[in-house]
């Protein structure tokens, strides 16, 4: 068998670096290493997982590692001679009885990490690393370094610890806990204290290097309420989820206005057009591929309405791609903008032709300019939004778009029959005529991971 040339692996490295060191008190690298570490591990055990396979021998001598130097370390999954399917019940049995591999896998994960973050190796002499860890009523018999962790990362050792398997976090939701925990503070730059035409030499200098402009409006078309106060900014600098693109700065000028966010791939939209291109049948995504990036929009939605923070346009078009990213990843954008701007357009441009909610679409027929607008106006278009998802067509695509009494008559689209009983019903209780009747997007996110755990 010939794989690709790796420097060693993480058992090794975690040695060396701890001989380096010269202290026990310190782990083999920094906070920041080990995190990165930990994320590329999760990402490679949820592809796995996603193609129906547990690793079932995941320890830190099967992990290979290349270091470009201390702070940027790349590690791969590897020793695929034991994989089976991930719903194949262990051999081992811990607290709970007979597990899953996959479940076995995340254990294993856990024991990883309080490797990576100690530096101390589980009993190399046991061929079964799963067995080393009892369970009774003072936890997994393995040490965790609380005194190295911050209470999250230590609830999610813990979680992945869990004596009862089934309550144990998927990769899935590990990649998300880490993406949030790993995820960079936003800066704010603070106009005032500098001339605006050397704020916007500074921003177009990030987008050269790091970011781009995702909107930039001319003033001549809007007018520009008063500069927000500190208080406003320290806001949107607190809105940090892994499923919303990151706020990074602004910047008003005299004649135009800037926003800088992080650099990403590309819309939905896009994705879903480009998949659809080499389909002859079907949607564009698998049923797993669906729900997941269906979950992953209601999470950021969910967080949003926590915030207090309503879309009010939400699609596939402002639902942002990590570039390159397997299994897929989104970002929800465009939200939380019109707070700063004072513009009768902004508020009467409501949502998008037909992804705007029967409520929404009845007052603008009546005349109304600034109709009400609820969370549940969100869960409507993010019904028409999962449509997209599973279908790749438009809501109504080619009806015209000035014709709101065939949405307010009851018309919704027409469901494929390849969309599972499940997954319409909680669309079309997405898309009801009455937004009491519609779900809260927390029990839309728990719904949905139930399935994709019976998937």
């Amino acid at each position: 068998m010939i794989m690709e040339l790796m420097d060693g692996n993480l058992e090794d490295l975690i040695k060396d670096c701890m001989q380096k060191n010269g202290s026990s008190n310190s782990g083999p690298f920094s906070q920041e290493v080990t995190l990165d570490i930990l994320y590329q591990i999760a990402r490679g055990m949820q592809y796995l997982h996603h193609q129906g396979l547990g690793h079932g021998r995941l320890k830190c001598s099967n992990v290979l590692v290349r270091t470009h130097n201390s702070d940027s370390i790349e590690v791969k999954v590897a020793d695929f001679g034991y994989a089976t399917k991930v719903s194949k019940k262990a051999m081992y049995r811990t607290g709970s009885g007979v597990e899953t591999i996959g479940q076995m896998d995340v254990l294993d994960f856990a024991q990883i990490w309080c490797a990576i973050a100690s530096g101390v190796l589980p009993d190399d002499d046991n061929d079964d690393w799963s067995n080393t860890i009892s369970f009774g009523e003072h936890g997994p018999r393995f040490a965790i370094p609380s005194e190295r962790l911050s209470p999250e990362v230590e609830g999610l050792v813990k979680a992945c610890l869990n004596s009862v398997a089934r309550e144990r976090p998927t990769f899935e939701e590990i990649c998300h806990l880490l993406d949030h925990i790993r995820a960079p503070k936003p800066t704010y730059l603070e106009p005032q204290k500098s001339p605006a035409w050397s704020l916007k030499g500074m921003f177009e200098n990030i987008l050269n290097k790091v970011t781009n402009f995702w909107r930039h409006k001319p003033l001549s078309k809007c007018n520009l309420a008063p500069m927000p106060d500190l208080s406003e900014a320290d806001e949107a600098q607190q809105l940090r989820h892994p499923r919303i693109v990151q706020f990074i700065g602004f910047s008003v000028a005299k004649n135009s206005s800037m926003i800088v966010m992080e650099l990403l791939g590309g819309d939905l939209r896009r994705l879903i057009d480009t998949r659809m291109a080499s389909m002859k049948e079907g949607g564009p995504f698998t049923r797993r591929e669906a729900l997941d990036v269906m979950v992953q929009i209601a999470e950021g939605m969910a967080y949003l309405h926590k915030q207090g923070i309503m879309h009010r346009d939400l699609k596939s078009l402002n639902v942002l791609v990590v570039a390159q990213s397997h299994p897929i990843q989104v970002k929800i954008a465009d939200f939380g903008i019109s707070k700063y701007i004072n513009t009768q357009s902004e508020r009467r441009a409501v949502g998008t032709g037909f992804w705007r909610a029967p409520e929404v679409l009845s007052a603008l027929r009546d005349g109304i300019t600034q109709p009400t607008y609820t969370s549940k106006a969100d869960v409507y278009s993010y019904g028409m939004t999962c449509y997209e998802v599973l279908t790749g067509l438009f809501p109504f695509d080619g009806h015209p778009r000035s014709d709101y009494s065939f949405v307010l008559s009851g018309n919704r689209p027409q469901l494929p029959k390849y969309v599972s009983d499940d997954v319409a019903d909680l669309i079309r209780r997405c898309w009801h005529q009455q937004p009491e009747q519609r779900p809260e997007f927390l029990d839309i996110c728990h719904k949905l991971r139930s399935l994709m755990k019976a998937t």
